[in-house]
C-alpha cells in the first residue's frame, strides 16, 4: 500500500503520525504501507521541521513538483488531501482527473450535493470525522439509546488558542486566514449529525474577528451558531483564542438529567470522560484514557479504501449535511477563491 500526503501543513503531519503508528502496529492491524510521498510546493514545510520518527524516515519520499511524483506513483495508491479549505475542491477535481480512485479529505469538504453524489458513484472518498472514532462518543452513545426522547438542548463548544497557529498562517489561503466556520465547526456538525440527525434551521449566528500584529483577521476570532428543528435546540460555540483547549458536548433532557461528553488531548496527559448528571449532580462517569481517535479513525479508513469497500448510504448523507449546514452559515460567496492546480 501506498500513501501519498497532499500538503504537509500540521494537518498533514498528525496524519504521517497516525500513518507512522499503523506501520508500527501492522503485524496487529495487519495493513502494510509500502511507502508514504508526500507533496508540498514549499521544501521548509511543517513535516519536515517537526518530524522526529527518524526511525521510519526511508519509508517517506518528499516532492515539490506533482509531475516528478507522478512517475513514481500507482493510480492505486490512497491520496489524503491536507491542504486549506478553500483549496480542497479544487485539488480533490486535479487528483480525481489523474485517475486516482481513492481518496481522504481533510474537512471542511463542502462540495454541491449533485457533484459529490457523482465523484461516490465513481471513486471511495472518506472525509474526516475523527470525532465519531473517540472511545467517549462511542461510550456516550450507550447512554443516548437508553433516551426514549430527543433533547431540549444540546450545547457544544470546540474551542482553544489557535494565536502561534495564526501567527505562523496555518491553513491561510493568499495571505487570507481561514473563517472560524471552516476550523472547528465541520467537526461540531457532523457529530451533532451523527447523534441527533436533522438539526433544522439556523435561529442565530455571529462572529468575531482577530486582531494580531496590528492586523485584522476577519471572522477569525469567535463563533457562534444557534440551529432548531421541532424538539431540539443546538448551540454551537468556538472560540480561537481561548486560553485552554475545551472540547464537550452538553445534551440536556426535560426530566432534568444530563449527559456530557469531554473529549481529551491524545497528544497530553489528559483524559476524557463520558458523565451522567441528575438534577446537576453527578451519577455516574466513565473515565478515557489513550483516545487516539485519529489514529482509529484512518485505519479504519485504509481498511476500507484496501478492500474497496464503498460508503454506506447513511455516510453520504453526513456528508452532505455537514456541506449544506456550512454552506447555510458562511454564504457561498465566501467559497469563492482562484482555481488552483497541483504543479
Amino acid at each position: 500500500m501506498e500513501i501519498i500526503i497532499i500538503g504537509a501543513g500540521k494537518a498533514g503531519y498528525l496524519h504521517l503520525n497516525s500513518y507512522l503508528k499503523i506501520i508500527k502496529n501492522n503485524k496487529i492491524n495487519k495493513i502494510n504501507i509500502n511507502k508514504i510521498y508526500i507533496f508540498d510546493p514549499q521544501k521548509n514545510n511543517y513535516i519536515n521541521t517537526n518530524l522526529l520518527d527518524n526511525k521510519k524516515i526511508d519509508i517517506i519520499e518528499f516532492y515539490s513538483n506533482f509531475k516528478d511524483l507522478l512517475y513514481k506513483v500507482s493510480p492505486n495508491s490512497i491520496v489524503d488531501i491536507c491542504v486549506p479549505a478553500p483549496i480542497i475542491e479544487d485539488i480533490m477535481d486535479n487528483i480525481i482527473s489523474f485517475g486516482f480512485t481513492k481518496l481522504i479529505v481533510e474537512k471542511p469538504c463542502i462540495v454541491e450535493s449533485n457533484k459529490l453524489k457523482n465523484i461516490f458513484s465513481k471513486i471511495q472518498l472518506f472525509i474526516i470525522e475523527n470525532y465519531l472514532y473517540s472511545q467517549v462518543t462511542k461510550e456516550g452513545m450507550l447512554y443516548l439509546k437508553n433516551k426514549a426522547s430527543l433533547p431540549d438542548n444540546v450545547t457544544i463548544e470546540f474551542s482553544k488558542n489557535r494565536l502561534t497557529d495564526s501567527l505562523n498562517k496555518r491553513g491561510f489561503y493568499n495571505g487570507k486566514a481561514p473563517l472560524v466556520w471552516q476550523l472547528e465547526f465541520p467537526h461540531m456538525i457532523y457529530l451533532c449529525n451523527y447523534l441527533f440527525g436533522n438539526l433544522g434551521k439556523i435561529t442565530f449566528s455571529s462572529s468575531s474577528d482577530l486582531i494580531i500584529n496590528n492586523q485584522i483577521l476577519k471572522n477569525h476570532n469567535s463563533g457562534t451558531v444557534h440551529f432548531s428543528n421541532l424538539k431540539t435546540i443546538f448551540k454551537l460555540v468556538s472560540n480561537l483564542s481561548y486560553p485552554q483547549k475545551k472540547r464537550f458536548l452538553k445534551i440536556d433532557y426535560s426530566d432534568k438529567t444530563s449527559i456530557i461528553f469531554n473529549y481529551s488531548n491524545p497528544n497530553s496527559n489528559e483524559y476524557g470522560f463520558t458523565e451522567l448528571n441528575n438534577y446537576g449532580e453527578v451519577i455516574y462517569q466513565k473515565r478515557i484514557e489513550n483516545d487516539d481517535m485519529m489514529y482509529t479513525m484512518l485505519l479504519d479508513y485504509l481498511i476500507k479504501l484496501n478492500t474497496n469497500e464503498k460508503i454506506n448510504n447513511d455516510r453520504l448523507k453526513r456528508y452532505l449535511n455537514t456541506g449544506i449546514k456550512l454552506k447555510q452559515i458562511i454564504g457561498k460567496e465566501m467559497w469563492e477563491c482562484e482555481k488552483t492546480i497541483c504543479y
